[in-house]
């Protein structure tokens, strides 16, 4: 608990000295306007925008109860975010050109750039503010990711399936229901063989009203194979209510599905449970002549489960660092954050995510849907 604490301690106060740094920035920029503003309100005010990250990043029931003041905070804290991560780098290379070049001479290049960055004090903020408003944009579009796998197995009956996976959806953020209904309708067109959700579909900013809607509509899914589903770390700190329970879908916690007497699908409850089983567990039963899929919210455990005699994991959580520095940061916290990864006879796949978490900002990453097309070819 004193290691959490001293984190999260010093967590805060980097967050508040970074701020610092770039709010003095942002009022050199106005005061080179000739904007003179109450220093005490200016940094009332900026103090204000920065920590609202922290109240749209916990469950703030109180403020659920009228939604759309919730909303508008989110939106706020998150355009501030978007510039705050954009304009950081910026001012900070600018900033240590200008100090390299009072040490030596630098390239022309460089130096018009640094004082580019400063001229009439707005080029970092306008370029972080343009950054961010496309960030807003891309956080409301969904791509399609495919990937073809091959597992050198026997599967006589299912030799080739298409899955269609979906993690990460966050409902209540950037995905609301239109967002839904379209993504619904283009799983429908892929005509999957398995449909499967990797957790995280709901989230604390899910109102009943969308609970209920996403309830139906992808339980309106019929895939030839059925649809299954695991329980992401957000889910359980939900609560065990189920809102898929009467949809058709199959949740699987800890549990194993065969599938037309081929492959087998094993969907593993979340690292954040206490009580889930090891995977070796998990198919110690099973038959792993024939192919076996791993469906875990989070991609670890990684070597055991290829010990275990897993062929391919399905996963998300990462959410690729969603916004700009996360993007690069995601990597220290993650080894294998996102897309395709051989580990040795394991396959991983590691998608993004369908929505956004936190803030409905994608910058430097995309939402997605992914399609796996399968096939299960014995080794000749």
């Amino acid at each position: 608990m004193l290691k959490l604490l001293i984190s999260l301690g010093s967590s805060v106060i980097v967050f508040f000295l970074l701020n610092c740094y770039v709010g003095w920035h942002f009022l050199m920029m106005i005061d080179g306007w000739g904007v003179a503003p109450s220093l005490l309100w200016y940094w009332l005010i900026y103090g204000l925008l920065a920590f609202s990250f922290f109240l749209v990043s916990l469950p703030p029931s109180w403020l659920l109860r009228r939604h759309a003041a919730y909303s508008a905070l989110v939106y706020v804290s998150s355009l501030y975010l978007g510039i705050f991560a954009i304009a950081l780098p910026l001012l900070a290379l600018a900033d240590l050109l200008g100090w390299g070049a009072g040490l030596a001479p630098l390239p022309a290049g460089l130096t018009a750039f640094g004082s580019a960055v400063y001229a009439n004090g707005g080029l970092a903020f306008g370029i972080a503010l343009l950054c961010t408003l496309y960030g807003f944009y891309r956080a409301r579009r969904i791509a399609l990711t495919e990937y073809d796998v091959v597992i050198n197995k026997a599967a006589p009956a299912l030799p080739q399936a298409r899955i269609v996976m979906i993690s990460d959806l966050h409902l209540g953020n950037a995905a609301q229901a239109p967002q839904l209904d379209t993504m619904v309708r283009r799983v429908k067109e892929l005509r999957p063989d398995l449909f499967l959700l990797g957790g995280d579909v709901f989230d604390h900013g899910t109102t009943p009203a969308l609970t209920a809607h996403a309830a139906a509509a992808l339980g309106s899914i019929k895939a030839t194979y059925g649809s299954y589903y695991v329980v992401g770390n957000h889910e359980h700190y939900l609560g065990p209510a189920d809102p898929l329970a009467n949809t058709g879908m199959r949740r699987l916690f800890d549990e194993t599905v065969e599938i037309a007497g081929s492959l087998y699908l094993v969907g593993a409850k979340d690292d954040s449970f206490r009580d889930r089983l090891r995977t070796e567990q998990l198919v110690a039963p099973l038959d792993r002549s024939k192919p076996v899929i791993l469906l875990a919210h989070q991609p670890s455990g990684i070597a055991e489960n290829e010990m275990a005699g897993v062929d391919l994991q399905l996963s998300g959580h990462t959410h690729r660092g969603q916004i700009f520095p996360g993007t690069l940061l995601v990597r220290l916290f993650h080894r294998r954050h996102y897309g395709y990864y051989r580990c040795r006879r394991l396959q991983l796949i590691v998608s993004s995510g369908a929505g956004t978490w936190g803030f409905p900002l994608r910058i430097g990453s995309q939402n997605e849907m992914v399609l796996i097309r399968l096939e299960a070819r014995p080794p000749r």
